[in-house]
């Protein structure tokens, strides 16, 4: 008996649904992270901290995260 060949059902992922996923995974990321930098100030006021420690750890805290940016320019192929 000859067996025909049938569609196989693909398993895992597709591509569009990981890109999907993989978007959503980022956007709810970013969310947290920006959620979390823009009450840090708060807490270390809550926290006892002066007005000048609050200054100077977010400060501290923006320098460092940009930092790098300065050294490498413009050009994207460095970062």
């Amino acid at each position: 008996m000859i067996k025909r060949a049938t569609a196989q059902q693909p398993t895992g992922m597709g591509p569009w649904r990981f890109i999907v996923w993989f978007g959503t995974v980022s956007l709810l990321a970013d969310f947290v992270y920006e959620g979390a930098r823009s009450i840090t100030g708060l807490l270390l006021a809550s926290l006892g901290a002066s007005a000048l420690v609050v200054g100077v750890v977010t400060g501290a805290g923006e320098a460092a995260a940009l930092g790098p940016r300065e050294p490498l320019g413009a050009d994207p192929r460095k970062a």
